[in-house]
């Protein structure tokens, strides 16, 4: 994801002529991406399918999630009817939902998790888990106070079609734009597409559909804090920190030396030198192959196969090309 668009320009023409090398020597961040392994150009004629990947990274994230909820936490209250509406709220994909979050929250620094419902779909409310790289968040002191969560519904590559959804104290305020890629543009009415046009029979004369309740509707759940990299910029200071925070030239490095082992192998088996004798035959016509991956040989001897000394010396009574006698 952080490569992807240094990797997106470098990989044409025009794109490895203006990132040729002078990033390597910048300061700041993308210096720094430049000088990765996998922040280094695709220099031409290369394929960047030639580079190994270790799933490292991956199987961290998973083993934290699991560390939390390998188990359905339990939930207990006083009240009957209370147990009873939270068990069916344990039996309806809670646990999926709590260890999907983990995971996010472990390789992204944080999850947002938000209280959604839609009559056509279940008859009661439930926890969808949204990514922090789509939310914009609202802190007071150190506390959430407001949300805006966005998708694109439409690229085109030209124009883009984003939905806002923003979550405040009691209510929850939906919108459609469109822009680019890199602006906001203008806004749209929520009838002028599919995808949100059900939204504009719930929503008020300002967007908003009232919730009845006081607080939020969604909760940031930080990972780990401090936040190390943002802890003097107010709108990042109260996020999580990934775990993969201070790793990331680690994980580099490990799939650099394994790019580099799995070269070694493939070179190693390109110089190989063949005996005809240990191909397999494939007809006649046919040439004949070899398994690389093959193990054990069994040697045979074939029976056209000339005995010791035959052929080395020309027998009595063999004449030579000249004539003579034996």
């Amino acid at each position: 994801m952080v490569y992807g668009g240094i990797n997106a320009v470098t990989n044409v023409p025009a794109g490895r002529s203006f990132f040729k090398r002078p990033s390597q020597y910048r300061h700041g961040f993308l210096g720094r991406l430049a000088r990765f392994f996998w922040g280094d150009p695709v220099r031409p004629g290369e394929q960047r399918s030639n580079k190994e990947h270790l799933p490292l990274a991956s199987a961290i994230a998973g083993a934290s999630a699991n560390l939390l909820f390998g188990d359905m936490p339990s939930f207990k209250a006083e009240d009957e009817a209370t147990q009873e509406r939270l068990d069916e709220f344990v039996d309806d994909g809670l646990h999926a939902a709590l260890r999907e979050g983990a995971e996010v929250a472990s390789a992204l620094g944080g999850v947002y998790l938000r209280v959604v419902w839609d009559a056509e779909v279940r008859d009661h409310p439930w926890i969808s888990v949204v990514h922090p790289d789509c939310a914009v968040p609202e802190w007071r002191w150190d506390k959430l106070a407001a949300v805006t969560f966005w998708h694109t519904i439409r690229d085109d590559g030209f124009e883009v079609v984003r939905q806002l959804e923003r979550h405040e104290p009691g209510v929850i305020r939906h919108s459609v734009w469109k822009g680019t890629a890199d602006s906001l543009g203008r806004q749209m009415a929520l009838t002028d597409f599919p995808e949100t046009e059900p939204l504009a029979d719930l929503v008020d004369n300002e967007g908003g559909i009232a919730t009845g309740i006081e607080k939020l509707t969604a909760v940031y759940v930080p990972n780990l804090k401090p936040n190390r990299i943002w802890r003097n910029v107010p709108a990042g200071a109260n996020l999580g920190r990934s775990d993969f925070s201070g790793i990331e030239s680690t994980l580099d490095n490990l799939d650099e030396a394994y790019t580099d082992w799995m070269r070694d192998v493939r070179l190693g088996k390109a110089r190989l030198l063949l005996d005809s004798s240990v191909l397999e035959n494939l007809g006649r016509g046919q040439g004949g192959t070899f398994d690389i991956d093959q193990e054990l040989f069994v040697p045979l001897h074939r029976q056209d196969e000339p005995g010791p000394g035959a052929g080395c010396h020309p027998g009595p009574g063999h004449h030579g090309r000249n004539g003579g006698g034996g």
